[in-house]
């Protein structure tokens, strides 16, 4: 069960609700996630999704300055991120992609990697994994 306060859940209620389609990822797509764990969503890379989304509160995340985690949202796939933060609430981050697809299949690849190795956790997901990924579902199909 998923639990979290009311203002998070209201944003991602209206996120669920909007014609764009936002997908789950980070420590909840990857089944490692706490009651503690933020939010991580992808979605195609649109103007009209962002202002929909500062209409929400979030604000844009810089690519070079921030903590390790925040850089670590930004691979070659990803536009840029749009982040909802709540006082002690916790975050929603939402990354702006070139490809949905591709990020699909890449987080079904490391999902599958997942699976077969269980010394791998999330925690050891970063930037690097994301590209490996993209390589072996892009570059070498």
């Amino acid at each position: 069960m998923i639990t979290c306060n009311t203002g998070m859940m209201q944003v991602i209620q209206k996120m669920m609700e909007n014609e764009t389609e936002f997908f789950l990822t980070g420590s909840r797509a990857f089944g490692t996630s706490t009651v503690k764990s933020d939010f991580d969503f992808f979605t195609e890379h649109s103007t009209s999704t962002i202002v929909f989304l500062e209409n929400l509160g979030f604000t844009k995340l810089d690519k070079y300055y921030g903590d390790d985690e925040d850089v670590e949202l930004f691979d070659s796939r990803t536009v840029t991120v749009y982040r909802w933060w709540g006082y002690r609430e916790g975050q929603v981050d939402v990354q702006f992609v070139k490809n949905v697809g591709v990020k699909i299949d890449a987080q079904a690849w490391i999902n599958r990697l997942l699976k077969k190795n269980r010394t791998i956790n999330y925690l050891s997901i970063n930037r690097a994994t994301w590209e490996l990924a993209y390589l072996m579902i892009v570059d070498l199909s």
